[in-house]
């Protein structure tokens, strides 16, 4: 097997090229990258008024997405849609930290198509955004312990990260914002 020295390793950085364009006001960052006919797509904004208890509320909703039923679709037929038409469909919350400066937490969906599926992942991707439904309770319930779940068993198998990310949440704000539950 080959092995690299540290010879081998170039110290500088290729750097990230992009074009920025503004459409109606919105920035919108373009690498024009080969991937293979893979079109990878991240939307960020920044909810404004959000207060930091209501954290924790809205990663829930960012995880719920997806998984509830929306206006066209039921949550099987808009996963078995998502499958179809895409390599997945993702919305969360982040947090950027800034030398000096508060965090800036954003609201993101990332997605990744093959060009020729465009339009509809797109449109899923919008469906998902602005057309879920959260009536169902039982659903909403039956995700929520799922995550209670998924949570517990985060912390009985990696309880060192959870206990460095509580370490780190005294030192800056972005960790703080990252240990609280989500």
């Amino acid at each position: 097997i080959p092995l690299l020295e540290r010879s081998d390793l170039r110290r500088e950085i290729n750097p990230l090229t992009y074009d920025k364009v503004t459409s109606d006001g919105v920035d919108i960052l373009h690498s024009d990258v080969e991937t293979n006919g893979i079109h990878y797509v991240e939307v960020h904004f920044r909810p404004r008024g959000i207060k930091e208890d209501e954290i924790p509320v809205i990663s829930f909703y960012t995880k719920l997405l997806s998984l509830v039923d929306t206006k066209k679709h039921t949550y099987q037929e808009f996963t078995t849609e998502v499958n179809k038409y895409t390599g997945g469909v993702d919305a969360n919350i982040r947090v950027f930290s800034r030398v000096d400066q508060k965090p800036v937490f954003t609201f993101f969906t990332k997605m990744k198509m093959l060009f020729e599926n465009e339009d509809k992942a797109v449109e899923l991707m919008l469906e998902m955004l602005f057309d879920s439904v959260y009536s169902d309770e039982k659903r909403v319930k039956d995700l929520l312990l799922q995550e209670k779940a998924q949570m517990e068993g985060m912390m009985q198998s990696s309880g060192h990260s959870a206990a460095a990310l509580r370490a780190g949440s005294y030192f800056t704000d972005a960790a703080n914002f990252g240990d609280k539950p989500s």
